[in-house]
C-alpha cells in the first residue's frame, strides 16, 4: 500500500477532526488513490505524446523516400 503525504501537519485543526478512525483512513485512502490517478494519467499522456512524434516522424521519412511522380494534391 502506497502513504499519501499531507500537507497537513499534526497540531493544525483538519477537516476530520472528531470523526471515527475508518473515516480517517478511508480519507487518506481516497487521497492516495487519486495521486496515485494523477501520476498515471501524466506517464500515459507522455506515452501517447512520444507514440505520436514517432509516428509523424515516420511518415515524414516515408514521404521523402516515396515515388516523386505521385498525384499533386489538390489546391484551393
Amino acid at each position: 500500500m502506497a502513504l499519501a503525504w499531507s500537507s497537513r501537519t499534526p497540531s493544525a485543526p483538519t477537516a476530520t477532526a472528531g470523526l471515527d478512525t475508518a473515516t480517517v483512513d478511508a480519507d487518506q485512502n481516497l487521497d492516495a488513490a487519486c495521486a496515485t490517478v494523477a501520476g498515471v494519467s501524466a506517464r500515459t499522456d507522455g506515452k501517447a505524446s512520444l507514440l505520436l512524434a514517432f509516428n509523424g516522424a515516420v511518415l515524414a521519412g516515408l514521404a521523402s523516400v516515396a515515388d516523386p511522380h505521385l498525384p499533386p494534391l489538390p489546391g484551393p
